[in-house]
């Protein structure tokens, strides 16, 4: 008996164990919850059936739409506009097109930026994002438009947000490739220790393939 109390004695730490165990577990959960919710919130989705059509722009029926239709702008003078944005410092858009070239971004009233957009293959059921770091204010509209020999699409919707928004390197529309202040030495431990590679560069992929048969003759 006298054995088994002193094993009790010995093990009553175990139960405030267990208990800190669980209070650490709900703890880490709620602390969880918390990062997740504040990581979607750098982000906001603005479809864009629902924005501004300006002069008659049609709306497509398309099934990968996350609403299951696209804008389309097909000819110079185009343009959707969103209005009343969060304040972000990054765009990207979801686009469909058969064209390569540019198109035309405006926040309010200053000069529109050219974003570069590349063929999905189709106008519809098939969709790229365009990724751009540009400065929103808080309220602001965004006007995307056809000028000059910008190229025809549709558009599903436009993310705006600050950071990472969880998509796909754009490389279309790489940021700039900053050059490292001087003066360095022309080594390359020298020129490690002062240059990194951006991130973009880092989740590159290159592939290449070849094939030598009656057809290449």
């Amino acid at each position: 008996m006298d054995n088994f109390n002193k094993s009790r004695q010995h093990f009553s730490w175990l139960p405030k164990f267990i208990g800190g165990i669980r209070i650490f577990r709900i703890l880490s959960f709620i602390i969880f919850l918390s990062f997740t919710s504040c990581v979607s919130a750098q982000k906001n989705t603005y479809q864009a059936e629902s924005a501004e059509l300006i002069d008659g722009i049609s709306v497509t029926v398309d099934n990968e739409a996350f609403e299951g239709n696209s804008v389309s702008l097909t000819k110079p003078g185009d343009k959707i506009i969103f209005r009343n944005l969060h304040v972000a410092n990054k765009l990207a858009i979801r686009y469909a097109s058969v064209d390569v070239g540019t198109i035309s971004v405006a926040i309010n009233d200053q000069p529109s930026h050219k974003v570069n957009a590349h063929s999905s293959g189709a106008l519809t059921g098939s969709f790229l994002y365009s990724i751009v770091d540009i400065e929103i204010p808080n309220n602001a509209s965004l006007t995307i438009s056809l000028i000059d020999n910008d190229v025809a699409l549709n558009i599903d919707q436009i993310i705006v947000g600050n950071g990472d928004l969880g998509l796909p390197p754009d490389i279309w529309n790489l940021p700039p490739l900053p050059i490292a202040d001087g003066p360095y030495k022309a080594d390359w431990k020298e020129i490690s220790r002062i240059y990194s590679v951006p991130d973009w560069w880092r989740e590159a992929k290159f592939g290449a393939w070849s094939h030598w048969d009656p057809q290449s003759m």
